[in-house]
């Protein structure tokens, strides 16, 4: 615990805070989308068991914009108690647009223009993990389905859809951090374009037995040193296209 708070300082310390403010919201929010049926979560116990212990990135898909607070708020049950559920986000720099909302979310930001920042974030990231905190990275570094959708040739298996993993640095980050890496597939039914936080929300109510599926299909696995970035990619794909 004193090695947690050494390394993640204020942050950590403010950990339940942060859940029982934004994070309650989360929580009501998640009930009751559940409660109308929109959303179901399969795995669930498995992934628990993995975020106890600390030290795992989950690497998901990310088919629109509710994926990142729902990541969130699926661990409601657990992170109120104890805030290593309460998992970190890796979105792009300007991407969450106030220092406030960064700090609830726990955010670690991403300046994919600049080598230095993003060697900075990736050490950041590295601490967390090292230091039993948990991570959620969207592993196609976008929306599924984004601006330039006709540039992009979707990788496909077993009917899923999604874009290629080549420039993430996951594993990379995953070694650094001696860190779990538990591959997440996110179902939602019927999306063919860019949606942000109350586009997907609208899009889940707006047909009926529509509904948001998260699946932990697999057991967390480590990145073993010496690797190649391009097999582990590809690996890391098939693992999240199989959930």
């Amino acid at each position: 615990m004193l090695r947690m708070k050494k390394l993640l300082g204020p942050d950590w310390l403010n950990g339940y805070a942060i859940a029982w403010t934004f994070g309650l919201f989360l929580a009501i929010g998640y009930i009751l989308l559940r409660a109308c049926g929109k959303v179901r979560v399969e795995g669930y116990g498995p992934a628990v068991r993995a975020l106890r212990e600390g030290g795992v990135i989950i690497a998901a898909n990310h088919p629109e914009g509710l994926s990142p607070f729902l990541m969130s708020a699926i661990f409601h049950r657990h992170y109120f108690v104890n805030p290593r559920f309460f998992v970190w986000n890796m979105p792009r720099e300007r991407l969450v647009p106030t220092a406030l909302l960064r700090r609830r979310l726990r955010c670690i930001q991403v300046d994919r223009d600049s080598t230095v920042k993003k060697v900075h974030a990736a050490a950041a990231a590295a601490r967390v993990l090292k230091a039993g905190g948990n991570i959620l990275i969207f592993a196609e570094g976008t929306r599924t389905f984004d601006d330039d959708n006709s540039e992009v040739v979707f990788v496909e298996m077993n009917g899923r859809r999604m874009r290629p993993v080549r420039e993430t640095g996951l594993p990379l980050l995953a070694s650094l951090g001696g860190a779990l890496v538990l591959p997440v597939w996110i179902d939602v039914p019927g999306v063919e374009r860019k949606l942000h936080f109350w586009g997907s929300i609208f899009h889940l109510f707006a047909k009926r037995g529509r509904r948001m599926t998260v699946y932990f299909g697999h057991e967390p696995y480590r990145v073993e040193k010496p690797f190649d970035l391009g097999a582990e990619n590809g690996k890391l794909q098939k693992m999240i296209l199989s959930a």
